[in-house]
């Protein structure tokens, strides 16, 4: 069985009824998430460009709120967070931070699967590297909250 959650196809957008530019995205992932990998996805998605907010999880489908994306690299910058592998493992996660310029995907193929085969790991991509959007903000506050 995959460990790793990930989307799976592309999301959908759609109006959503307001009168500003919000938008509700609609994904599918390849796994059903636990309460860990929900509240990390929402604490990215509402760090990110798009300030995604209301995400509902019903099985593997999800459903955000966010800003009007700019196009496709930039909606995905804002749902694609982070690697999971090792989810069934016992024990309180390790977690992975990438250096300057580089991002979660630095951690694969090899150091990720080679942990995760015994712990659950979670590679984050930080606010403003990688896949990741920006920090309304930059101040330690702002990093801890995220």
């Amino acid at each position: 069985m995959e460990t790793t959650i990930r989307r799976i196809g592309q999301p959908t957008v759609e109006r959503s009824g307001g009168r500003d530019e919000r938008v509700s995205v609609r994904f599918k992932l390849n796994r059903e998430p636990d309460m860990t990998w929900m509240d990390l996805f929402k604490s990215h998605a509402a760090s990110s460009v798009l300030g995604g907010a209301n995400a509902v999880f019903r099985g593997r489908e999800v459903c955000i709120e966010m800003a009007k994306p700019s196009g496709v690299p930039e909606l995905t910058t804002a749902v694609d967070c982070f690697i999971e592998g090792g989810a069934a493992n016992p024990g309180p996660p390790l977690v992975l931070l990438h250096g300057f310029q580089s991002g979660a995907d630095i951690w694969y193929p090899h150091t990720l699967p080679a942990l995760a085969a015994r712990r659950h790991v979670l590679a984050l991509d930080l606010p403003g590297f990688a896949y990741s959007g920006t920090l309304r903000t930059y101040s330690t506050e702002a990093y801890a909250h995220f």
